[in-house]
């Protein structure tokens, strides 16, 4: 069921980079509209036109009138974008990017702190979070809001690892290796912010700086990331498709999480004797019935 739940979240994955791409990347519509209308193509985009030319669209009519049918240049992002979408930076259409705290670590169930080593695959393995004692140190506004962009900050290899928190989780925060990047709702939707931050992947490893396996990603490297701001009303329209696919994936992560404590601790059981098959079986069973 592990393997099984894996699975699925790769196809939703996929799906979701294949419209993010299409619409907001290649501008796959755009294409269409400027070639049924027989407008200009950008030399640069010839070659992406002519296989559009092979290609039917499968939007409807409406949704395809809401692209554009021309192309303006952007010079802040060195490219060709549908014309009249909006360019900003980073720090203009988000209200936080900051790094966490520097946790007082206990044993107790007190405050979750996420750690780099939580951020991987895009998603967040909360089974790897270790915890903050709240009385020694007041975090209070520090707490993490339910589609908060995270960002793992320092070192190679782990720098760059990008995930999105999609389930409320009380009292919750990342410590100082994990930048916290959250959106300004009049900019974007959150579903739709959190793919665009991830298409930006390999953009932000490449901002690291430092000796090898001390690099850091500094805030104001990130302030100045140039963004693509689409129509809002376009944006309604994705946020749909993504906030679907965002919401089986998370159902099918917590499910996975939940079997992983499971699995952890009925083996040793079954090992030493302590527990029968049809016992564990029976755990299983009780587990996938009540997530």
């Amino acid at each position: 069921k592990i393997e099984l739940n894996r699975q699925i979240n790769q196809t939703l994955e996929q799906m979701a980079q294949t419209l993010f791409k299409s619409w907001f990347v290649d501008f796959d519509p755009v294409l269409d509209n400027a070639l049924a209308q027989g407008n200009p193509i950008p030399e640069a985009l010839q070659t992406k036109a002519n296989l559009r030319k092979q290609q039917k669209s499968t939007l409807s009519a409406d949704l395809q009138a809401l692209f554009p049918a021309t192309f303006t240049f952007s010079e802040e992002l060195n490219k060709w974008i549908p014309e009249g979408w909006d360019v900003k930076k980073l720090k203009d259409v988000t209200s936080e990017i900051r790094r966490g705290v520097a946790p007082k670590y206990t044993e107790e169930n007190d405050v979750r702190v996420i750690n780099q080593k939580c951020i991987r695959n895009h998603e967040i393995n909360f089974n790897l979070c270790r915890f903050h004692d709240s009385k020694k140190k007041n975090v209070d506004q520090r707490f993490l809001e339910i589609n908060d962009v995270l960002i793992n900050s320092t070192g190679v290899g782990t720098l760059g690892r990008i995930a999105q928190l999609h389930s409320k989780i009380e009292r919750c925060i990342v410590d100082t290796h994990v930048t916290v990047v959250r959106v300004k709702p009049e900019y974007y939707y959150p579903n739709t912010f959190g793919r665009l931050i991830l298409n930006k992947e390999r953009i932000i490893e490449r901002l690291g700086e430092g000796s090898t396996g001390q690099t850091e990603l500094k805030r104001t490297k990130l302030n100045e990331i140039h963004v693509i701001v689409p129509p809002r009303k376009l944006q309604e329209i994705s946020e749909v498709h993504f906030s679907i696919w965002v919401n089986e994936l998370t159902l099918n992560n917590q499910q996975t999480q939940t079997l992983t404590q499971l699995r952890d601790t009925l083996l040793p059981q079954l090992i030493t004797g302590k527990l029968s098959v049809p016992e564990a079986m029976l755990q299983i069973d009780t587990t996938l019935e009540n997530p």
